[in-house]
């Protein structure tokens, strides 16, 4: 109807920090404006712009805001932390909202703009727990809470810890690396510079 009217539409993604939104007039995430078109993105970006935005950064990373408050398990990131290998790399895999993050259903358009190798969460995190069996690694896997709050059950691997309610703060601490598809703890991790992996696409291509 908008398109018809020739009314202006912007799409509304909310943004890491509670209470904030991202907008943007083509659409989001892998198909968003920034994505699309990261040169012209970064070059309009002014001295003034960065300099403000490692100050939110900092404030973020030493004050814990988000947008969903985390509780304290650091008393269930302990025994995790006790199951992990010795000396070796610690993975932690964050799956995201696979049906609101334009995955899925999993389409052309989806493999082309969003998640180029895997359908879904699971099945990236099948590719990964070989990786990690076969390397000697720990995986530890965060669902997304709303495929949680679907009830829908994810099929862990043998060797992979799950780690459906812990803090993400706490988790991302535990890690040598972060690996996801399209989430929003990218942008947590880097923020407490802990190196990220992306399998997909968001505003951080």
């Amino acid at each position: 109807v908008c398109q018809e009217k020739e009314i202006p539409c912007a799409f509304m993604e909310f943004g890491a920090l509670g209470g904030t939104w991202a907008l943007d007039l083509l659409r989001n995430e892998g198909e968003s404006g920034t994505t699309a078109d990261t040169q012209n993105f970064e070059s309009a970006v002014s001295d003034k712009e960065f300099e403000n935005a490692r100050r939110v950064c900092e404030f973020l990373r030493c004050s814990g805001l988000n947008r969903n408050p985390q509780k304290d398990t650091r008393h269930r990131t302990a025994i995790i932390k006790t199951h992990c290998k010795k000396g070796r790399p610690v993975i932690v895999y964050f799956g995201q909202s696979d049906y609101e993050s334009g995955i899925s259903p999993y389409t052309e358009t989806s493999k082309k703009l969003h998640s180029p190798v895997y359908e879904n969460s699971d099945a990236a995190l099948s590719s990964l727990a070989q990786i990690c069996r076969q390397s000697g690694w720990t995986l530890i896997y965060k669902p997304h809470p709303e495929i949680l709050r679907r009830g829908q059950r994810t099929k862990v691997p043998p060797g992979v810890m799950l780690a459906q309610y812990e803090n993400i703060f706490e988790l991302i601490e535990l890690a040598d690396v972060i690996v996801t598809i399209a989430s929003q703890c990218s942008y947590e991790s880097l923020i407490r510079e802990v190196p990220v992996v992306m399998l997909g696409y968001n505003q951080l291509r």
